[in-house]
């Protein structure tokens, strides 16, 4: 993020930057990210292998 600030990137762009999509969805969309983090932790094919 430092050499990002450094550079003229951020002077082009629009809108905001967000380190993670956790943030952006949390920012941008704060209702649904609430509804989907309330919700059960479903099941899932990489869960029965293992994988998470």
């Amino acid at each position: 993020m430092d050499r990002l600030r450094r550079s003229h990137l951020l002077e082009r762009l629009g809108g905001r930057v967000f380190l993670t999509q956790a943030d952006a969805m949390a920012a941008l969309a704060p209702e649904l990210t609430a509804e989907t983090l309330a919700r059960p932790r479903t099941q899932s094919a990489r869960d029965e292998r293992g994988l998470c």
